[in-house]
């Protein structure tokens, strides 16, 4: 068996992608994430040459892997289309429950970021959108009528649910969501 082991880039990334989502992207300075990541200063400047570089590739890396991680537990818990909208919720219960869980990076980037830094905000938008597109899929797949609305809403009921999990530690939250969700989609067949 042939181990691969990361490169220095491959480091860095994972590096950044645990402490930022763990503790912050502003309270996480360059030369913790240099000895965590056991590269150089020199080795991080070159592939990224500021830390908003650092910021853009963590955003970047966190929505393919997070939207990854959503479809498949998605289609691993939910039987028809309407059933993986609510296995959405389902989802986010297993993360809420997870050692893992400190928020939504996007919504916890965009806090640390004013408006004058576009592209976090750019990023973390295109982020969401990317989601409300993959609901409004699972909408159109279950038949549900005004499915541009039922994604906004779902969208938003995840975005709450997530922000009640984390500062209310309501580990509940996603399971208030998913009935809240299940009420919704009545109106919507």
């Amino acid at each position: 068996m042939i181990i691969h082991e990361l490169t220095p880039y491959e480091r860095i990334i994972d590096t950044v992608s645990r402490l930022f989502y763990q503790e912050g992207i502003h309270a996480t300075g360059i030369d913790r994430i240099v000895k965590e990541s056991r590269v150089a200063k020199m080795s991080l400047y070159k592939y990224f040459p500021s830390k908003d570089h650092l910021v853009i590739a963590y955003l970047q890396k966190r929505d393919v892997r997070w939207r990854a991680w959503l479809e498949e537990a998605v289609n691993r818990i939910g039987a028809t289309p309407e059933d993986r909208i609510l296995a959405i919720f389902d989802a986010l219960d297993e993360w809420f429950h997870s050692s893992d869980f400190h928020g939504c990076g996007f919504i916890n980037a965009a806090a640390e970021f004013n408006d004058e830094q576009r592209s976090v905000h750019d990023i973390v938008n295109e982020h969401k959108q990317l989601v409300h597109d993959y609901v409004k899929q699972l909408a159109q797949a279950a038949n549900l009528t005004d499915i541009d609305r039922v994604a906004s809403q779902i969208c938003l009921l995840m975005d709450g649910a997530i922000a009640t999990a984390l500062t209310q530690k309501n580990m509940n939250a996603a399971q208030t969501a998913r009935q809240l969700a299940s009420m919704l989609l009545i109106q919507y067949r």
